[in-house]
């Protein structure tokens, strides 16, 4: 992540420190400070953050939970071999325990 910020100030600051020095071609530092700041933005992207899982919901059997209980949905359909049925109004699968 440092990188991106070394490569912009490196592409902003450099090429007039490099002008102004004559130690290297501005064209130089420019190029560099690109490719740290490609460098950097490629690094950032490859790095991948852990997800949460998120839990499924569960409704114990014959008992209908509390929200479909304020929306008045039907009951739930036939259950799959896990354990999901469908909700018949908006089509969302969740878990019967």
């Amino acid at each position: 992540m440092g990188l991106v910020p070394t490569g912009f100030l490196v592409f902003l600051l450099g090429t007039s420190a490099a002008a102004v020095t004559g130690i290297l071609h501005p064209v130089l530092v420019a190029l560099l400070g690109f490719a740290l700041l490609a460098i950097g933005g490629f690094l950032y992207a490859r790095v991948e953050e852990p997800r949460r899982a998120v839990p499924a919901r569960t409704v114990p059997p014959g008992r209908p939970s509390s929200s479909s209980a304020r929306t008045a949905a039907p009951p739930p359909g036939p259950l799959d071999p896990n354990g999901f049925t469908t909700c018949h109004y908006c089509g969302t699968p969740f878990r019967i325990a």
